[in-house]
Formats: structure tokens, sequence, C-alpha cells
């Protein structure tokens, strides 16, 4: 049984697209905890969840724009963001040291501003900008790919190209061959980022997939892999991976389940509303929620809840019982709020901080 997926009339966005991004960011907010509860949630997150933002990203990848306009869209979109932001944090970070205020980090983790130049080192607060010049860099290979397969005629290749070169990838990171500016994390990144691509162009998951069964089958495998095999996480910034296969049939089946659970929350007008929200904007959560999470702790310093020093931690830990879900929601609606802001400033500043 297949089906035609609902898009939005008169929009270039995909709507279950949307959605699904915004889940998987919940969960990536919701794996960046530390508390006991969370823990067998966290090893499923981690075995799809940064695979299925690179499969998304090459879904929706497009070939419209000369190489050169490609490039600089993409330095506007996600460069410029990355750099002001991580800036901010180290010079916040750089004032407290001036002032002798050590409260809010550790002082044997600074970071200096030549690290981030030299080895794109962050703070503590853009710990999950990592995925930024990940993801640049992917994308300029993979469009780079499409050209040189265009040129010899044969731009159904392009997928197959990169899925190999991905596989490289993997091996070079798995070997502790790590790259400058972490292009080994692209190269492994490119083999999800191709299979993206390699969907889209078929319409595998519209048209060549049995909705129920397959549904099913990946469930069941994403409990397996995700819930109970106990190497299946994918730790990308430290490069922990399991086996290439094991990675593979792990982030397929949880990118299907998120896709699948997308699809019906089409039709789920409150949630759809919420997820769409988030979805449009995972780069603003993604380099805010850690800086989000410092200031929850401060307001429940000052209400009496956490003590001091635990200001300093960059994720929650287990000193409330329902910390795990109070934090996380807390630091979404956080930046939530902060969104809302920057939608008010003006267009050049809002390119600043978000790209667009």
């Amino acid at each position: 049984m297949t089906e035609r997926l609902p898009e939005r009339a008169g929009s270039p966005r995909i709507e279950w697209i949307d959605i699904c991004k915004g889940l998987l960011i919940i969960l990536m907010v919701l794996g960046h905890t530390g508390t006991p509860v969370i823990r067998p949630l966290r090893k499923w997150i981690y075995s799809f969840h940064m695979s299925a933002f690179l499969f998304l990203s090459g879904y929706t990848a497009g070939r419209d724009l000369p190489f050169g306009a490609f490039m600089l869209k993409r330095m506007k979109r996600i460069l410029v963001p990355y750099v002001v932001w991580n800036l901010a944090y180290l010079a916040l970070y750089a004032f407290l040291i001036s002032r002798d205020i050590y409260l809010f980090f550790d002082a044997a983790q600074t970071v200096s501003f030549a690290d981030f130049f030299r080895n794109l080192a962050t703070t503590d607060l853009g710990g999950a900008t990592w995925f930024l010049p990940v993801i640049f860099e992917i994308s300029l290979i993979y469009r780079l790919l499409q050209m040189l397969c265009t040129a010899a005629k044969r731009p159904e290749f392009a997928p197959y190209l990169g899925a190999l070169i991905g596989v490289g990838g993997f091996y070079l990171c798995d070997g502790g061959h790590y790259l400058p500016y972490m292009l080994d994390l692209a190269l492994y990144g490119l083999l999800y980022y191709s299979l993206g691509s390699f969907f889209a162009r078929n319409r595998v998951l519209e048209e060549h997939l049995p909705a129920r069964e397959m549904t099913l089958l990946c469930a069941g495998v994403s409990y397996l892999f995700g819930m109970l095999y106990q190497n299946a996480s994918m730790q990308w910034p430290t490069r922990e991976f399991a086996g290439i296969l094991e990675n593979l049939i792990s982030s397929i089946s949880g990118i299907y389940v998120c896709y699948r659970v997308s699809v019906w929350l089409c039709g789920a007008n409150v949630l759809k509303r919420g997820l769409s929200f988030f979805g449009k904007h995972t780069l603003e959560i993604l380099i805010f929620h850690f800086a989000a999470y410092r200031v929850v702790f401060c307001v429940m310093h000052l209400l009496g809840w956490l003590p001091a020093e635990y200001m300093r931690v960059r994720m929650p830990q287990d000193a409330l019982s329902m910390e795990w879900l109070i934090v996380p929601a807390a630091a979404l609606a956080l930046c939530a709020a902060g969104i809302m802001v920057k939608e008010r400033c003006s267009k050049g500043l809002r390119k600043l901080m978000a790209g667009k």
C-alpha cells in the first residue's frame, strides 16, 4: 500500500518534513539530558537522530543554483550564525573571566578565540554547533558530486558516489584518522545525505514501500537497536560509532518511524502547528538550547531549587525527580520566545542570528 502525501498548497515547503524536523529537534533537546529516567530513551535517540537530520538535508537539497551562488547561500544560512553565536559565547566567557566570575562555567574548559578559528573548538554553550560546519561541508561536497556526474551525463550516479565516499568516511572516523575542520565527520555524514537525496529523487518513501508492513518492521528494529542493543548509539562529535551496518540499520529504521509519525501528524492541527514551528527553526534551537538550559538553571537556583554549583553544568542531571521533563520543556519554551523576539528584529539582524 502506498499513498500520496499531503503538502501545503502554494508553498515550496513539504509539511511532513517540517513536522519531522520538529520531532527530531525535540528529541535532540531531550537527548541532551543526563538524568537516569531519560537514559533508555537517550540510547534510542542517539541511534538515529543526527543521521536523520543529514538524511532530511539531502532529501530537500536543490540543484537550481549555480555552484557559486549555492555556496554563498549556504555560507549565509549556516556559517554566519555559527560564527556569530560562537564568538558571542566566547566573548561572554572572556568577559566573565576578566571579572573573575567562574560561577557559570568550568574554568578548566575555557576555549580561546584562536582555538575556535584553528580547530572549531567551542564553549560548552555552543557544544551542539559542531553540526553546522559539518553539514556545510557535506552540502558542498555533494553539490560538487552532482556537477561531476551531470557533466558525465550520469546525474543519477551522484547518490551512489556520495554513499561510497560516506562508507570511506566511516572508516576514517572508526580508525581514528581525524581530518581538520571535522572533514572526516562530513565524509561519513555524506552517506546519510546521499541516501536522503536518493530517496527524494526516486520517491522511495512515498511510492515504493508498503506503509503498514514497513512501519511495524522499522518500529521493531528501531526498538531493538535503540533500546536493547547496547552499542548502536552514534556519538558524532567524539566519533564513537558501532559498525557501519548497525548504524545504517538503526538510522534507516528510526528515520522511517519518524517519517510515518510525521505523515500521521499532518492531520493533527494542534500538534502540527507546534511541531512545524520548531521544525522551521531547528538552527536557532540547535545553537541556543544549551544556553537556554543555563538560563533555566540560574532561575531554578534563584528559586532555591538548585545549588549554585549546578549553574555551571551544561546538561540536566538528576537533582530533581522531574527535572528530565521540566528543564527541557522550559528550555524549549525559552528558545521559542527567543525565536519570536528574533522575528521582530530587522532583516539584517535576523540574517546574522539565524541566517534568514
